[in-house]
């Protein structure tokens, strides 16, 4: 499973083995870069600061517990 957030130092993690989202020395960049994020989702009128985006009519999804897209596992989302 994938986590929620993820923030890797690339500098002495460049293969991003290490997951320091969780790691309280870690919260300060961690709410900057949600603040930035949020910003420009703003700045470009995201569509998920509105909801969830529905897909179009006939669309499918990939299920998002998949562990690759190259497994080509498909679901139907629940309706919302």
């Amino acid at each position: 499973m994938v986590a929620a957030e993820e923030l890797y130092d690339l500098v002495f993690d460049p293969m991003e083995h290490m997951n320091l989202a969780k790691e309280s020395r870690a919260q300060t960049k961690l709410v900057e870069m949600r603040a930035m994020l949020k910003a420009w989702m703003q700045r470009t009128n995201d569509p998920l600061l509105h909801g969830p985006v529905p897909l179009i009519q006939g669309g499918r999804a990939v299920d998002p517990d998949a562990y690759s897209p190259k497994e080509l596992a498909r679901y139907e989302p629940p309706e919302r």
